[in-house]
């Protein structure tokens, strides 16, 4: 395994390429709905078909949530399910520092997220990277909630 301030680097560094992605999927659809040339030729992406494809999102979801709900019902009343659940919460909760941590950062994932946290603190470069890409995910997301406010009262009727 690698020392934890090499793997804390790379927390770092995946938790700012996940910023950047998401910056730069909401940048990239309010400008594909902006493109003066896409526009003109009706290739843009029309905010009202991003409402739908929320609406997908959230029908697929509640179909899911459905299944976990009707999985959990029937488990309720199955003793070995039940037994293992318990069993499951028992040796969690009996393990709970080894694998949650203490409040010291010693063990754990708490170990990971204080190492993360220390590099943050000691390393400029990276503290000035996330920064960066969390404001400007901040400003993406502005663009993007607002270009989908302005499109909610075309989309529902």
């Amino acid at each position: 395994m690698p020392p934890i301030l090499e793997f804390a680097q790379l927390v770092v560094s995946l938790i700012n390429l996940n910023l950047e992605f998401a910056a730069n999927l909401l940048n990239l659809t309010v400008e594909a709905a902006r493109n003066a040339t896409l526009v003109s030729s009706g290739q843009n992406i029309n905010f009202s078909n991003v409402w739908g494809v929320l609406y997908g999102v959230i029908v697929t979801s509640s179909f899911g949530a459905n299944l976990l709900s009707q999985s959990f019902s029937i488990a309720s009343t199955n003793t070995t399910a039940l037994e293992n659940v318990g069993n499951a919460v028992n040796y969690f909760g009996s393990n709970v520092t080894a694998i949650i941590g203490d409040f010291s950062g010693k063990s754990g994932l708490s170990y990971i997220l204080n190492n993360t946290t220390y590099r943050l603190q000691t390393n400029q470069t990276d503290r000035w990277a996330f920064g960066w890409n969390f404001a400007n995910l901040t400003k993406a997301l502005a663009r993007f909630l607002s270009e989908l406010g302005e499109a909610a009262s075309r989309t529902f009727y």
